[in-house]
């Protein structure tokens, strides 16, 4: 009887400190993502606040009245609005930041990007113009410099991602073209077959391609500056070239209006000498406005022939300005795709993490109750074999019952 009461005492302390475990776990699931809501800023406090609130002025304004603290109606009627329109404000809820606003974690450096460098435009060796003699060629060389600094002002550089993942060694080459390649090292592991704990995979080749995109594009982007460039030169000799066009237009209307002043004074010459003296100044007259006049048309031929390969340029110019305007918008398109497959990896990527933080959850509460469960099973084993004990005991007793039964039958039928 003594070890039946044992075993029933040990078996009550156990079902308690279980059923303590159970609620303490049920607290703690109830508990986890709980908002921080207290008491004292619940709605339901409200009218206490408040009256709280007027009772701490009344005495406060009954303190000032013992001190003697004299002050204007005005500034009393002032205090009296404020107070009454004072209300407590409930701190609200604090939100988790959403997934969308969340920096990505791959670097620059990572995918292999160099970002060109615009003020090497300034320096290379298709901007300068041929040597020119004088000052004005020096002035000519500057005014280009400057013009191509308006056009290409320095544009900062893209601001670095963070780190997301270490991957495995890359070299970094770069041809003669200018084109920059990666070269991945023969020893390098797939990037999806094994990561560190907390990050998400993402394929090594489709970041390459993405680097070798990005590259191509910067590539391009520095083409067509400097075609920009060549461009903006050409239209600056083509001003240059109109300006003397124009100059020359407005010697040739001097000139002819100094021949029609000179034939005037020839007529006038002419009433006062004789003759003789007339002819040979008439021969010298018009031999010379003969050599005026073919020296004006030879001028006159330059300035068209100037004019119609200024024209032509102007054209093809123009034409050279077009499909660069085309590729730059193709370039951009390009651009902007890739920008947006960026994007879209970089929310993908952050969706991964949490489901691994959610699967790393769900699997932390699983041992949990694979921990539970062995605790009960091993309980049950001990109880099972208490329960043996009790049986063998129970069948000790049967069998000691059942010979004092035989053993008073015996006597019983001695007796008779």
């Amino acid at each position: 009887m003594e070890i039946q009461k044992d075993l029933r005492r040990r078996r009550h302390r156990m079902e308690s400190y279980d059923q303590k475990l159970e609620q303490r776990a049920a607290k703690h699931e109830f508990l986890r993502d709980r908002n921080n809501v207290t008491t004292c800023r619940s709605p339901g406090y409200k009218l206490e606040a408040d009256w709280k609130s007027e009772m701490q002025q009344k005495r406060q304004m009954e303190f000032q009245r013992r001190r003697q603290i004299v002050q204007a109606a005005t500034h009393q009627a002032d205090e009296k609005e404020s107070n009454k329109e004072t209300k407590v404000t409930m701190r609200t809820n604090r939100q988790r930041v959403s997934l969308i606003h969340r920096q990505s974690l791959i670097s620059a450096e990572d995918l292999g990007i160099t970002w060109p460098d615009v003020h090497s435009i300034g320096k290379a060796t298709w901007i300068t113009s041929p040597p020119l003699h004088g000052a004005g060629g020096k002035n000519k060389i500057g005014q280009l410099h400057s013009d191509v600094s308006q056009t290409f002002p320095h544009t900062p550089q893209q601001p670095s991602l963070r780190k997301s993942m270490d991957i495995s060694d890359k070299v970094v080459k770069q041809d003669q073209s200018g084109l920059v390649t990666l070269t991945s090292q023969p020893q390098q592991r797939n990037a999806c077959c094994q990561t560190k704990h907390g990050y998400c995979t993402v394929k090594e080749a489709d970041l390459v391609q993405l680097s070798e995109y990005l590259q191509d594009a910067l590539w391009r982007e520095d083409s067509l500056k400097q075609k920009l460039a060549i461009l903006q030169h050409t239209t600056s000799t083509l001003l240059l070239s109109h300006d003397n066009v124009w100059k020359i237009c407005c010697k040739e209307d001097k000139m002819k209006g100094k021949i029609g002043a000179l034939e005037s004074q020839l007529k006038i010459c002419v009433q006062r000498l004789s003759r003789d003296g007339t002819k040979k100044l008439l021969l010298q007259s018009e031999q010379q406005r003969q050599e005026l006049e073919e020296m004006a048309v030879a001028a006159l031929q330059r300035v068209t022939d100037q004019k119609t390969k200024a024209q032509d340029r102007a054209h093809s110019l123009k034409m050279a300005l077009q499909t660069a305007q085309v590729e730059s918008s193709q370039c951009r398109e390009r651009y902007e795709e890739e920008r947006r497959k960026c994007a879209q990896l970089r929310t993908s990527l952050v969706q991964n993490i949490d489901h691994i933080n959610l699967l790393q959850s769900q699997l932390e509460k699983v041992m949990g109750q694979e921990a539970t469960l062995e605790s009960q099973l091993l309980q049950q084993k001990h109880t099972e074999a208490e329960l043996h004990l009790k049986i063998n005991l129970l069948e000790d007793n049967l069998h000691t019952c059942r010979t004092q039964l035989e053993t008073w039958r015996h006597q019983d039928t001695k007796i008779q």
